[in-house]
């Protein structure tokens, strides 16, 4: 991990946060003064505040991972993930059983986040209507899509699951090519997309090699690509894109 300095936060904040959050200039210079810039690298755990209130993280870049490891069973459940203009706070109050750990980890590439402590946070929401709703609509949003993803994709027989799973990652966290297709996160290996599916290896590479075969998917090294208008065809009624 590597923390920025005061220059460097000041280039972050008003080059990239500002376009998410809309402070002003004296907000920027507060934020500038009391948060933390963190960058990073792959698969690198992030530590968060033990207590749910403490901080706000916010996504700058990159991607992040939310996943649980149980111990006796040494098997790790991807859960959610994180992108950026996306933010959480402290996850430890979901984390109640003690045989299972719930962390963050940089998933794709280097990320970058910003860490503002809870008094500032106070603060901002405070004095910042447009940042008190920035606030209310990610989190409301995040909920929302979880909740919706969750009734949909987990009601499913296991290959059903896989596509719906293989399209919401794609929709939301893969890069549109502009060539008709969309490329998910280079860092997505069958296995971890079985674990988010909640079904096996071997069904996530049975439907991989169907959706290949339909020319509706391409896969290599490091790389997973979905047809868009495939993606967009699965979540059609189920108001993805109002998110």
């Amino acid at each position: 991990m590597y923390n920025y300095n005061y220059e460097q936060k000041q280039i972050v904040l008003t080059n990239i946060l500002g376009s998410f959050l809309q402070l002003d200039e004296t907000e920027q210079k507060l934020l500038a003064e009391t948060c933390h810039v963190q960058l990073f690298t792959y698969n690198e755990i992030i530590e968060l505040s033990a207590r749910p209130s403490d901080s706000l993280y916010f996504m700058v870049s990159g991607l992040v991972a939310c996943r649980t490891f149980a111990r006796e069973a040494e098997e790790v459940d991807y859960l959610q993930f994180y992108k950026q203009g996306q933010c959480f706070l402290s996850l430890d109050s979901f984390s109640s059983q003690e045989k299972l750990n719930l962390e963050l980890v940089a998933f794709d590439g280097e990320v970058t986040l910003v860490k503002i402590p809870s008094k500032i946070l106070m603060l901002l929401r405070e004095r910042s209507r447009s940042f008190e709703m920035f606030l209310f609509l990610e989190l409301k949003a995040q909920l929302e899509r979880m909740l919706i993803f969750e009734l949909y994709c987990y009601q499913l027989f296991a290959k059903n699951r896989v596509i719906a799973s293989l399209c919401y990652l794609a929709l939301f966290y893969g890069q549109d090519q502009h060539n008709g297709w969309i490329c998910l996160p280079h860092k997505l290996t069958r296995g971890i997309l079985a674990s988010f599916a909640r079904t096996s290896r071997s069904s996530v590479t049975e439907v991989l090699t169907q959706l290949v075969a339909e020319n509706l998917a391409l896969t290599g090294r490091y790389k997973m690509l979905l047809d868009k208008n495939f993606v967009l065809e699965q979540f059609e009624g189920f108001y993805f894109r109002d998110f």
